[in-house]
């Protein structure tokens, strides 16, 4: 575990303000990390080819960042 992770910016397709997706919460299953309802939703989460990571502490001040091209390298 990291206190931070770093994304080239060329590596960034687009960033979103993005509360509701962030209450709704992550598909499929986490692996590893945490999830305390109301308090907190941290990990790697994988539903079929789809891999998301999530660090959600409130939902009102949620981000979505979408990546090229899908996996990169230097976050996961």
């Amino acid at each position: 575990m990291k206190n931070s992770i770093e994304i080239p910016l060329t590596s960034i397709e687009s960033v979103h303000v993005d509360p509701e997706t962030a209450r709704i919460g992550p598909e499929g299953i986490r692996n590893p990390g945490t999830d305390v309802p109301g308090v907190i939703t941290a990990g790697i989460y994988t539903a079929g080819v789809k891999r998301t990571f999530w660090d959600v502490h409130n939902p009102d001040d949620a981000i979505r960042i979408k990546l090229i091209g899908g996996r990169n390298p230097y976050m996961l």
